[in-house]
């Protein structure tokens, strides 16, 4: 398909990661609290309207 369509095209692609592996017996709360922040807040933050 060729030509312009109305509007305004946003995108947004989440595309990161932690690369860490450990058994949960050794999981500490400062690395599932950056897991959190990448995995949920990242893209949270990305789809939110600008002010």
């Amino acid at each position: 398909m060729t030509g312009r369509l109305p509007g305004k095209a946003v995108v947004i692609t989440g595309a990161a990661g932690i690369p860490r592996r450990s058994r949960l017996g050794d999981v500490r709360a400062k690395d599932m609290a950056r897991v959190h922040a990448v995995n949920v807040m990242g893209p949270l933050l990305g789809i939110r309207p600008s002010r």
